[in-house]
């Protein structure tokens, strides 16, 4: 080899270390933006970390409600049990009502009608009495007077 080509080699390497120079500061570059997309990611990361806790607070929260909800479905459906035995409770006293106590009202009724007739005929006849009796007096007073006129008389 002789000195020209070793130039022209020097100068081709020489070329070839200023490429890599510009390499070496685009990747020194590349470098910073891929450091700074961590410093992000990694941001990011503890954000979704804290929304994780935060779905997970939710999720609990979620959960006790369920079970509330459970406890008050039970709730309801033994209320719905309770008002279908009263329902059936008022419709046997109200049968009941119809079927007997009105009837035996209705019986009864009756029977005090038929009380208060025999009390109104007894009460007739009282009534009746009492002016036979006052007609008696008076038939008595006016014969003591007749009876003292005549003993005047005589």
């Amino acid at each position: 080899m002789n000195s020209e080509e070793t130039k022209m080699i020097l100068n081709e390497l020489s070329t070839m270390n200023r490429r890599f120079d510009r390499i070496d500061e685009h990747l020194g570059g590349i470098d910073e933006r891929l450091d700074k997309v961590d410093e992000r990611l990694d941001k990011v990361d503890e954000r979704l970390g804290k929304m994780d806790e935060r779905f997970d607070k939710i999720d609990e929260r979620l959960d006790k409600m369920d079970e509330r909800f459970d406890k008050t479905d039970e709730r309801l459906d033994k209320m719905d049990e309770h008002f279908e035995k009263l329902d059936k409770s008022v419709s046997d006293i109200k049968l009941t009502l119809e079927n007997e106590t009105n009837r035996n009202i209705r019986l009864i009724a009756e029977s005090h009608l038929t009380l208060n007739r025999k009390l109104d005929d007894a009460l007739k006849v009282d009534n009746e009495k009492e002016l036979l009796l006052i007609r008696v007096n008076i038939l008595e007073n006016e014969v003591r007077k007749l009876k003292e006129r005549s003993d005047v008389s005589a």
